[in-house]
């Protein structure tokens, strides 16, 4: 089943700005390690 990005919404009540700049911040991790990561060859697994 896929979610829809409102699911965890309904379930968890308004996200606070606090709780999205934290995802927004590891989002940016994640694609500056996804980034490093295909420019040098390596694996991330």
């Amino acid at each position: 089943m896929t979610r829809r990005p409102t699911d965890g919404k309904a379930e968890h009540g308004a996200f606070t700005p606090e709780e999205l700049a934290t995802a927004r911040a590891d989002l940016a991790a994640a694609e500056a390690d996804a980034e490093y990561l295909s420019s040098s060859g390596a694996s991330a697994a």
